[in-house]
């Protein structure tokens, strides 16, 4: 029954340090931009964010790099230390934001012998 947001910072299963406030990244990050590497994606920007201490628990992890597409703005590689030394890498490949999604993009295939059906709320 406990309501969180887990788009927001400290809240979520894993937090997204993109499509936030600039507030709320001060708030849990100290944020510098790094020369970016020379294996580094393409036309990026180089983020290194490390948790402020007291945030550090609400995180999970201990320090994390986003490569930042210098056109879009958006997150093309994101690279996090949990506190428990583990590290996470995730690439974002053939991002498309002139796609506009449909409602059948959010369908998932039915399972043999399920039937759907769509009833309006009262």
């Amino acid at each position: 029954g406990e309501r969180v947001d887990v788009f927001k910072l400290g809240q979520g299963p894993f937090p997204l340090p993109f499509g936030q406030s600039v507030e709320a990244i001060n708030e849990f990050f100290d944020v510098k931009m790094i020369d970016a590497a020379a294996d580094a994606p393409a036309n990026t920007y180089v983020l290194a964010m490390t948790p402020k201490p007291d945030k550090v628990e609400e995180l999970n992890y201990s320090h994390l790099v986003m490569w930042v597409d210098k056109t879009t703005f958006l997150p093309v590689k994101i690279r996090s230390r949990g506190s428990n030394q583990d590290i996470t890498a995730v690439t974002f490949e053939d991002i498309d934001t002139t796609y506009a999604p449909t409602d059948r993009d959010f369908l998932l295939p039915r399972p043999g012998g399920w039937t759907y059906s769509e009833e309006p709320l009262q």
